[in-house]
């Protein structure tokens, strides 16, 4: 029993947690106001904000139209502004009237809440468009020609004569004079500032008695000019005409050539006499040999015969030729030999190579 009635009073509990929670999850219901606004007992203009404050929120602005606001719905976002001041305003400045928001189950319509001001906020200046400076157009001066007679007191106009014309600090090029006429007389300062100045005509350097006044494109044929007395002209000096200077041409001078070289005689390089060789006899070849159960007989070895070596031949001494000398099968060429002598060399060459062949045999077979 008591048991069950801790779990009931769990749940009830646990149900009213719930709807606290979704309560304060719900934005609280809204109060409404709409009224009449004055400022300084005077209607406040059509176009002017109306809005009101609880703290940190503020609403959405209601326009006033004809003295009135209409339709302005304080709406905090959670019942923390419960019981909270609420205040109206035009911009900064605040409404003499303040109010409680109050938590309901119903929305709360306020009609005939007035508010009044002591004055209104000074206008934001709007800032007039500023026109733009018209750039004026420039205004181009054209060019201005002359043409005519020179007309000289007592004279003519000397030959080679210089004409040009005068305005301001610009002076044009000469003109083209041809006996006592001149054409192609071009003003062209390019400076508006001087059209209607005094233009002057000099004539080899003397001032024309009359002047034009400078226009803008103007022709002005059959302008004559008139000067007093005759001026000279002033010869444009011509400078020499540089002769070029050809220079000197160089003369060539010969350049000795040294006289070939007479190759010298060959000179003749002795060469000495070809040492004719001497035949020398090898020394017999000795080869140790392993001892062996068979004996072999000793092998009579001959005296050393020495052999008489012939005398060098020389280019004066012409050497002797032996005549009737018998030759044997085996004599040399150094003497006579007897065939017994001769075999004894021949035993005394091959006798040692014999016997290593003989005992190479034996070993062979031995093994």
């Amino acid at each position: 029993m008591h048991t069950a009635l801790v779990t009931m009073l769990v749940v009830v509990i646990s149900m009213a947690f719930i709807g606290v929670v979704s309560a304060q999850m719900r934005p609280p219901t809204p109060t409404i106001y709409s009224g009449s606004v004055t400022a300084a007992g005077l209607p406040v203009p059509d176009g002017f904000q109306v809005t009101a404050r609880i703290r940190d929120y503020e609403t959405q602005p209601a326009i006033i139209s004809n003295g009135k606001y209409q339709l302005l719905v304080v709406q905090p976002p959670d019942d923390s502004y419960d019981r909270g001041i609420v205040t109206f305003h035009i911009n900064e400045l605040k409404a003499a009237q303040i109010d409680t928001f109050v938590l309901g189950g119903l929305p709360t319509i306020k009609q005939g809440y007035d508010l009044t001001f002591q004055g209104l906020p000074e206008p934001t200046p709007t800032p007039s468009p500023i026109p733009p400076t018209p750039t004026p157009t420039p205004q181009v001066a054209l060019p201005s020609a002359y043409a005519g007679t020179i007309i000289i007191a007592g004279g003519s106009a000397p030959q080679g004569s210089v004409l040009v014309a005068r305005v301001g600090d610009y002076e044009s090029l000469p003109a083209v004079v041809n006996g006592n006429t001149y054409a192609g007389l071009v003003l062209d300062p390019q400076d508006f500032s001087l059209v209607g100045q005094k233009v002057e005509f000099i004539l080899n350097g003397f001032t024309a008695s009359n002047t034009s006044n400078y226009q803008s494109g103007s022709s002005n044929m059959g302008f004559d000019l008139i000067f007093v007395g005759i001026p000279t002209a002033t010869p444009t000096p011509v400078p020499p005409t540089a002769t070029p200077t050809v220079p000197p041409t160089p003369t060539l001078t010969a350049t000795p050539v040294p006289p070939a070289a007479t190759p010298a005689p060959p000179t003749a390089t002795p060469v000495p006499p070809t040492a004719t060789p001497t035949a020398t006899p090898l020394p017999p070849t000795t080869t140790p040999v392993r001892p062996t159960a068979t004996p072999v007989p000793p092998t009579a070895t001959p005296p050393d015969i020495p052999i008489s070596q012939p005398p060098a031949e020389t280019a004066d001494t012409p050497t002797p030729v032996p005549e009737n000398v018998p030759s044997s099968g085996c004599g040399s060429s150094f003497g006579r030999t007897s065939p017994v002598e001769g075999m004894g060399n021949l035993l005394m060459l091959f006798g040692p190579l014999l016997g290593l062949i003989v005992v190479r045999i034996r070993l062979k077979n031995r093994r």
